[in-house]
């Protein structure tokens, strides 16, 4: 994650009718006016015995430096690599690979297309991560992967990789193999 220093913020304001704490909010606003963030701060007034006019006075600034700390998400994972065909049970290999523009490290959250997950991690920034995983039923599974940094940030879903599993006595009774 980076620090940015941003000076736009606008939110709501008003005069305490009594000494204490009272809740404001506000949003941050980079240069081009995206909101980046919405906050809220606790103000605490001590209003003692001065004569404050509702009219005249606004005790939230206006206008007021405040530094945020904003972190982009890791890029789009590349397409999973690896085995593109396998039979039942057996043990395959893929291969994921992406980036955080920060260099944060990054987990992999993988989508067999099978009804299983898998979360591997943390690698850095630009490391591949590597992982076995067996599919339990013929048929064609599509893995999918997206990426997340230390600030449980996420990035978008990967390109699909289309992996083609068989049941090895069906395949061998298809072509006059018996058992």
């Amino acid at each position: 994650s980076s620090t940015q220093t941003h000076t736009g913020l606008s939110g709501t304001s008003g005069i305490p009718s009594n000494s204490g704490s009272q809740v404001y909010s506000y949003q941050a606003y980079s240069e081009d006016s995206a909101v980046l963030r919405t906050h809220t701060h606790t103000f605490t007034f001590d209003l003692g015995s001065a004569n404050i006019e509702p009219l005249y006075y606004n005790l939230v600034p206006v206008s007021l430096n405040s530094t945020l700390v904003h972190n982009t998400a890791p890029n789009t994972p590349n397409t999973p690599t690896g085995n593109t065909t396998g039979i039942i049970g057996q043990s395959l290999s893929y291969q994921f690979y992406d980036t955080d523009p920060e260099g944060d490290n990054i987990h992999y959250y993988i989508d067999w297309g099978d009804g299983n997950v898998s979360d591997i991690g943390p690698y850095a920034s630009g490391a591949t991560g590597t992982v076995n995983h067996s599919f339990m039923a013929a048929g064609t599974y599509l893995v999918k992967v997206k990426a997340y940094d230390t600030s449980n940030v996420y990035s978008g879903w990967s390109s699909t990789l289309s992996v083609l599993i068989i049941d090895i006595a069906s395949r061998a009774q298809l072509i006059g193999i018996g058992f």
